[in-house]
């Protein structure tokens, strides 16, 4: 039996009351700070703030398409989960920084500890996006993204032709 990887993607289509009806957002605050030294001091940086919503969202170069294919081509479906059959949408929101950054990522709805995982690890290897813009700067803007994982067996494709 062979497993197939199946990635659907849709990028900011999952609406901050989609995600409160389903029981899973966290009230965060919008003000934190960006780095500490060990002390427990900051570094001499001010809080920045970190918008969920601006004039100019951030931009995959290349646009969502680009976005999909990038993932696409990245994701590696679990070999565990694959075993298990185990499939789902994982639903992440990262912070796309000032300078285009990935910056922090945080798994909003889990499927299982594998596919979360694989989810962040391609997050996190994004290339630099175009950063979203408020009154004319570059600012950090959170950013929603559910990733499915579905698993088709080759065998079931041919039985429907």
């Amino acid at each position: 039996m062979i497993f197939m990887l199946a990635l659907l993607l849709t990028c900011n289509t999952i609406t901050a009351s989609e995600l409160t009806s389903l029981g899973q957002v966290r009230t965060e605050q919008r003000v934190k700070t960006r780095s500490t030294k060990s002390n427990g001091t900051t570094s001499g940086k001010k809080a920045s703030e970190i918008y969920r919503s601006v004039e100019q969202m951030p931009r995959y170069p290349g646009g969502e398409a680009a976005l999909m294919k990038y993932l696409g081509a990245n994701i590696r479906y679990p070999e565990d989960a694959a075993k298990n059959n185990i499939e789902g949408r994982v639903v992440l929101q990262f912070v796309v920084e000032a300078d285009g950054s990935i910056g922090e990522v945080k798994v909003v709805r889990s499927v299982d500890p594998s596919l979360d995982a694989e989810a962040v690890r391609v997050i996190k290897s994004i290339p630099k996006f175009t950063p979203g813009r408020h009154d004319g700067k570059a600012v950090a803007v959170w950013y929603t993204i559910p990733v499915s994982f579905q698993l088709t067996h080759e065998e079931d494709s041919d039985i429907n032709q």
